[in-house]
């Protein structure tokens, strides 16, 4: 027992005292991370004016400790591995910093505001950038991110007014507002490990022209790119499920393709006033509340045969002057196209009239637009709710056909020009599935380019063979089809997504 008393009398004696956890060592404040038992430091704040010009952080700092219990005094090599919390919050007069290989992260509006820094030299090592971590580091031109670093934290470079160029080498996750009013960011080069972008991450970046996502991107978060006013090209992830708000004010942008992995738009394309071309995806579900509001000289789109839903205000006061509904619409939200005064003609395919507002349209459209309609739903519209305030309905025998029909053992949706979607098995019977890359329906040859969503999951299948002709495969198409190896030659967009 005494000898152990004994032991740990020393072991105290050698620890350095708490009143040394933090010191300064050539002009700049450091903290030990793990107490007074620590190897590891810190940069932590300082007044504001303390620091300024060029600092160089070392990897290795010596701080000397007094032992406790009257000990004599000893130095201590510590490893840099972190900028704190408001470290450099506020210095303006910093120009430059250099850090060293060791540093991991640099923490919550570390350099905050420091308006005159142009330079920082980010190691290989760093792993994450804080909240406004560079907020407001308006003398800041580039910046290359590390591909070690996996996330940026919100508004990490909000405000960085004269940041014209940044590279991502392994950054995953873009956080909200990350780089928001960054006015003159003209180029952004994404890692092709990104996968997420938070919301209004890019939201007011003016100079922004041409953007690039990866398609490791599989979720795009509110408002994206909300205001950037100088955009004219995009070019989108393929894996991406949902654009909500992405595009919203962006007023340059004439022409947009949304890409077939795409099944929502949720206020996308709002106020995006130049923009005259749209080209939607064949697998889209809803086109969501206000979607394409505002639009003021988009004057005709193609609404493909898979949408079931057209949100509130979706199109409203844009200049369409032709509009058709597909056989697969379900429901005509409140404003959804008010104020397109300039519509002459509504033409809606499906043989149910589907749900309409009284102000689905205006009242413009409702006196002076033709209503075409299949001639066997004639008495459907002109009873039905809101449709019979059309004063001018016109039968079209060419409606009164169906977009979906059978083949063989599955059902097929027409998508488009000579292309179909297969929906599904319509009796599946064995466990081998063939699926052709053409089918034939009323004398008109379509290829088989899309496999919807779920439409296999839970078959039982031990063979599965795909066409060359096949481009889109659905989220879980396959899913839960264990047991089974699928042959194939296509080079199908959505794989990434989990068809199987």
């Amino acid at each position: 027992m005494k000898k152990l008393i004994i032991t740990l009398f020393l072991l105290m004696a050698a620890l350095p005292s708490i009143a040394q956890t933090q010191f300064w060592y050539h002009g700049v404040h450091y903290e030990m991370t793990n107490s007074y038992s620590g190897t590891t430091v810190i940069v932590i704040s300082a007044d504001a004016t303390t620091y300024s010009g060029t600092i160089t952080i070392p990897e290795i700092v010596r701080a000397k400790m007094q032992a406790n219990s009257g000990g004599g005094e000893f130095e201590k090599a510590l490893t840099v591995v972190g900028i704190g919390y408001d470290a450099f919050n506020g210095c303006t007069g910093l120009t430059e910093v250099f850090l060293p290989s060791t540093v991991t992260s640099v923490g919550s509006r570390a350099f905050y505001g420091c308006t005159g820094l142009t330079r920082i030299e980010l190691p290989s090592r760093l792993s994450t950038i804080g909240s406004q971590a560079f907020y407001g580091c308006s003398a800041l031109t580039s910046i290359t991110l590390p591909k070690g670093l996996n996330d940026i934290m919100s508004e990490a470079f909000r405000g960085c007014t004269g940041l014209t160029n940044v590279t991502m080498r392994g950054t995953k996750t873009i956080g909200q507002r990350a780089f928001s009013d960054c006015t003159s960011l003209s180029n952004v080069t994404f890692s092709n490990k990104v996968n997420t972008i938070e919301s209004q991450a890019f939201s007011g970046c003016t100079s922004l022209n041409n953007v690039v996502i990866p398609n490791s991107v599989v979720t795009m978060n509110w408002n994206v790119f909300y205001g950037c006013t100088g955009l004219t090209n995009v070019t989108l992830s393929e894996n991406a499920p949902c654009l909500l708000g992405t595009f919203s004010g962006c007023s340059a942008l004439t022409s947009v393709t949304v890409p077939v992995g795409v099944v929502q738009i949720d206020g996308a394309f709002k106020g995006c006033t130049s923009l005259t071309s749209v080209k939607l995806p064949p697998l889209l579900n809803t086109i969501g509340s206000e979607a394409f509001d505002g639009c003021t000289s988009l004057a005709s789109i193609y609404i493909p045969n898979s949408v079931a839903t057209i949100g509130a205000r979706a199109f409203s006061n844009t200049a369409l002057t032709e509009l058709e509904l597909p056989s697969t619409v379900r429901t005509v939200n409140d404003y959804a196209f008010y104020g397109c005064n300039s519509l002459v003609a509504v033409k809606s395919r499906p043989l149910s009239p589907p749900s309409l507002y009284s102000n689905s349209f205006s009242s413009e459209t409702f006196s002076l637009a033709t209503l075409h309609i299949p001639t066997a739903s004639m008495s459907n519209y002109s009873t039905n709710g809101w449709w019979k305030k059309f004063e001018n309905i016109e039968g079209e025998e060419a409606y009164n056909t169906t977009y979906d029909f059978v083949s063989g053992n599955l059902t097929y949706l027409i998508t488009g020009n000579n292309t179909v979607c297969v929906m599904g098995p319509h009796e599946l019977s064995g466990t081998d599935l063939s699926i052709p890359a053409s089918v034939a329906h009323n004398g008109v040859t379509y290829s088989v380019t899309a496999i919807a969503p779920d439409a296999f999951s839970n078959c039982s299948l031990e063979s599965l063979t795909l066409p060359e002709s096949l481009i889109t495969i659905g989220k879980h198409a396959f899913y839960q089809c264990s047991g089974f190896i699928p042959h194939h030659s296509c080079q199908c967009h959505l794989y990434r997504r989990g068809g199987f």
